[in-house]
């Protein structure tokens, strides 16, 4: 499938369509690149798993050592 073909000969409804089964969590903004792109949510898990520990008081070695 050509999406770029694809993209420019739709209308906004289908390119709504087309950009939601690419990105079903939507393009954030950058402001390095100033370009709207896909969110890394494996990133984003992990840093909001790191986060929440850190405030839990989750730091260090598990087992004691």
């Amino acid at each position: 499938m050509d999406l770029v073909k694809t993209w420019r000969n739709r209308g906004l409804q289908q390119r709504q369509e087309l950009a939601f089964s690419l990105y079903p969590d939507g393009l954030v903004f950058s402001r390095e690149t100033l370009f709207f792109e896909p969110r890394n949510d494996l990133l984003m898990n992990g840093m909001e798993e790191m986060v929440n520990s850190l405030l839990a008081g989750n730091v260090g070695a598990g087992d004691g050592i």
